[in-house]
């Protein structure tokens, strides 16, 4: 027959096992912590890449659209750029759509209702105008905002009146015929044109032309039916 072990050895024993097992936790719980931390510091540290990747450069991006409704008369008026972001130097395509949202032929007279009234005065205006300024504006502000930028060249002394009195656009389109029928019966009521920046008027016939310098611009354009939206872009230093 075995010996019976004493209580000290068992007791020895049971703490024994209690001191392996606190051990096995002990290094578990380490282990946890260590794999949390490590993981925090990644995520830190590619945060912090990612944010100063974002703040040192801007390149330019994608076409953004701004546009609005009038759904009495049956017109969408939009603005377009092909990008917010241009290298200085680089030019800007701005582009105005007015379309006839309704499924049926849509007779829309003639109204001259600018709004802003500024976009009524730049020369030769078609249908729709835009004007550029210097600055971060939007509608609320745009009271205190002085004269637009020259961007499309010194007008002549007299500029041929648009005599528009009605259009009549096809459904769902933008193509339209313009009345009276002297003007360019068949119109598509799509402009664009492509700007780096503006004109500064010394004479007559003299004229001085002035890329854009570094800053941020707004774009206000709108149609003859009260109609008008912005957008804005920047110009910075190349590199």
């Amino acid at each position: 027959m075995k010996p019976r072990q004493s209580f000290t050895n068992i007791h020895l024993a049971i703490s024994e096992k209690h001191l392996a097992l606190s051990t096995v936790l002990l290094v578990l719980v380490i282990s946890v912590m260590v794999i949390a931390a490590a993981g925090v510091l990644i995520y830190t540290v590619t945060h912090l890449q990612a944010q100063n990747l974002s703040s040192s450069s801007k390149t330019e991006d994608q076409e953004t659209i701004a546009q609005t409704t009038n759904s009495t008369l049956g017109l969408e008026f939009s603005l377009s750029i092909n990008t917010t972001i241009i290298n200085y130097g680089n030019s800007i395509s701005i582009t105005m759509e007015l379309q006839n949202v309704f499924s049926t032929l849509n007779s829309v007279n003639a109204s001259f209702d600018w709004t802003p009234s500024i976009l009524s005065v730049q020369p030769c205006r078609y249908f729709d105008n835009y004007v550029v300024f210097t600055g971060d504006y939007d509608i609320a502000n745009l009271s205190l905002v002085g004269e637009p930028l020259i961007v499309s060249g010194i007008p002549p002394p007299s500029c041929p009146a648009f005599d528009l009195q009605q259009l009549l656009i096809q459904p769902h389109s933008t193509n339209a015929t313009a009345i009276p029928s002297y003007l360019d019966a068949q119109l598509a009521l799509e402009l664009s044109s492509s700007i780096n920046g503006y004109y500064s008027k010394i004479a007559v016939d003299d004229d001085q032309y002035t890329l854009f310098p570094v800053g941020v611009y707004t774009i206000l354009a709108g149609d003859e039916w009260g109609q008008s939206v912005l957008l804005h872009f920047e110009v910075v230093q190349p590199g």
